[in-house]
């Protein structure tokens, strides 16, 4: 990425935002460990006790009631205090419950954009980390405006070199410069050879 530094985002947007992957993440794992032979769609259990906003809802509960693993989770934020309250915020445990029953709504649309974008990759050859944090910062370009591009990108990396492996910082660079390209959020460069369309609303 080129020109001025990409504006951080806010502690809360992080953790909620860092929430909203692990999330994505245990929901595709879990899909994984059914032996399914594709991660898609996470919306097609038809058990209404396997529903992933149910499952999610549990996973949320599950890790709020469990404050010395989101210490330790979220070891590298160095204002405790401020990271205590957001942990014990009602609001950041819904707006990450929000946000991710809104990205399974619109999660085939996100994932064409994905596969479009992520040349010569399918989506379900990528590693589960690296496909989640593609999923969420791809729904964010979608449908976070509000969020400079660069950002988006620039937090996406770094959640790629924090859980995924060594080359996973620079895929997620190459797949997510291409889907802000493709949405208008960057300036296309002259070597995208990419057409795609997807759903693309403000929220």
């Amino acid at each position: 990425m080129r020109g001025k530094s990409p504006k951080r985002l806010s502690l809360k947007k992080r953790v909620t935002r860092e929430l909203s992957l692990w999330a994505l993440f245990a929901l595709d794992s879990e899909c994984l460990s059914q032996a399914a032979l594709s991660p898609l769609p996470l919306r097609a259990w038809r058990d209404p006790k396997q529903h992933p906003q149910l499952r999610l809802i549990a996973q949320l509960h599950s890790w709020r009631e469990d404050p010395e693993s989101l210490r330790i989770a979220f070891a590298h934020i160095k204002n405790k205090g401020k990271l205590q309250q957001l942990c014990d915020d009602d609001q950041v445990w819904e707006l990450v419950t929000e946000e991710v029953t809104h990205f399974l709504d619109y999660q085939s649309a996100v994932d064409a954009l994905i596969t479009q974008c992520a040349l010569r990759w399918k989506i379900n050859r990528m590693g589960s980390i690296d496909r989640s944090i593609l999923r969420y910062g791809t729904y964010e370009l979608c449908f976070k405006e509000s969020l400079p591009a660069k950002a988006i990108l620039s937090e996406s990396i770094e959640l790629g070199k924090r859980y995924g492996t060594a080359d996973s910082g620079r895929f997620i660079n190459g797949v997510l410069d291409r889907v802000a390209q493709e949405l208008g959020r960057i300036e296309r460069r002259v070597d995208s050879k990419v057409t795609v369309s997807v759903v693309h609303r403000k929220r």
